[in-house]
């Protein structure tokens, strides 16, 4: 990807309002194409998914850390919807969840299935 087509935005600003007011132009459609980002070991995302973060196409979730597996469970278990932001984004026609073995390491056999073969 380009330099110039990469952003960064912060966790308080609504990712539409920040494409039209920054990067939209007469050139540039302003979609948000693809978004990466990971989740801290409180489950906080440093995106807010209520901020327009669903509107990307495509979302790369990066989770490194034997620090975060249990909110890589928590991830699987929740339903979306609920108080834990992040299962939200089971919602979205096209996430992709990235574990580092720390992560994954001692997770149940049908949480490592589920977020190599199903959650893509």
């Amino acid at each position: 990807m380009p330099t110039g087509q990469i952003y960064s935005i912060s966790y308080e600003n609504d990712a539409i309002d920040f494409i039209s007011d920054k990067i939209k132009t007469k050139e540039n459609k302003g979609k948000l194409t693809m978004q990466v980002l990971t989740i801290d070991e409180n489950g906080k995302l440093d995106i807010s998914v209520r901020q327009g973060l669903m509107e990307a196409r495509e979302i790369f979730l990066v989770i490194t850390g034997a620090n975060k597996r249990d909110m890589v469970e928590k991830l699987y278990r929740e339903n979306g919807k609920t108080s834990f932001e992040p299962s939200d984004l089971k919602a979205h026609r096209m996430v992709n969840v990235i574990l580092d073995k720390e992560a994954a390491a001692g997770l149940p056999e049908d949480v490592k299935e589920y977020f190599t073969a199903r959650f893509a």
